[in-house]
C-alpha cells in the first residue's frame, strides 16, 4: 500500500462529500506536492524530482518549499535528498517492515552536509537556513503524518489500488 500511496499521492480524493487534495488530507501541514520530473517508469520514484511545500504547525517561519531528488523506492523504503551545488544538504528516509501484522515504520531526516565540508559549514548553515524549534515541529509532524496516513490509505487502496474492483481487478 505505501509504494502504491508515494505514486498516487497527486490529485483528489472525496472526502464528507466534498473534493480535497490527497496531500493535504494527509496533514493540514502540506500544501504542495507536485511530481516535477517523473521517474524513467514514469511516476514517482528512484531518479524522480519532487516539489514538496510544507508549513510545519501552522506556522510561516516553519515553511518549507524544497525540490527532492528520490534516490531510492523500493518495497522497504524511500529515500529523498535535497542538493545544493551537487552536494546533499538535507535527506529524509523512510522505512518500512512488516513484523508479524503489524507494519513498522521509521523515518530519519539529516540536515547538513557530510564530510569535511560539513563540518566546516554545517553550524553556520543550520544557524542562518534553519530556524529555532523547527526540529521539534517536524517529529511532531512526522508523527501525525505517519498516523494520520493510515486512516486515509486504507480507504484509498481498497477502492483504487491495483487489487481494487475499481481497477477491474
Amino acid at each position: 500500500m505505501l509504494l502504491w500511496w508515494f505514486r498516487n499521492v497527486e490529485g483528489d480524493m472525496g472526502y464528507r462529500d466534498q473534493e480535497v487534495t490527497r496531500d493535504r488530507e494527509w496533514h493540514p501541514d502540506h500544501l504542495l506536492w507536485e511530481l516535477r520530473r517523473p521517474s524513467r517508469a514514469g511516476s514517482y520514484g528512484a531518479g524522480a524530482r519532487v516539489r514538496r511545500v510544507e508549513r510545519f504547525a501552522g506556522d510561516s517561519g516553519y515553511y518549507f518549499d524544497l525540490t527532492w531528488l528520490i534516490t531510492r523506492y523500493d518495497k522497504a523504503a524511500t529515500t529523498r535528498v535535497v542538493r545544493l551545488f551537487g552536494a546533499t544538504v538535507v535527506e529524509r528516509e523512510d522505512r518500512w517492515i512488516q513484523v508479524g501484522r503489524e507494519l513498522r515504520y521509521t523515518s530519519v531526516l539529516t540536515l547538513g552536509m557530510r564530510g569535511r565540508l560539513g563540518r566546516l559549514l554545517n553550524r553556520t548553515i543550520f544557524h542562518v537556513l534553519v530556524p529555532r524549534g523547527v526540529e521539534a515541529a517536524w517529529v511532531t509532524h512526522n508523527v501525525e503524518e505517519v498516523g494520520f496516513l493510515e486512516w486515509i490509505l486504507v480507504g484509498l487502496y481498497v477502492g483504487e489500488g491495483p487489487d481494487s474492483l475499481a481497477s477491474g481487478a
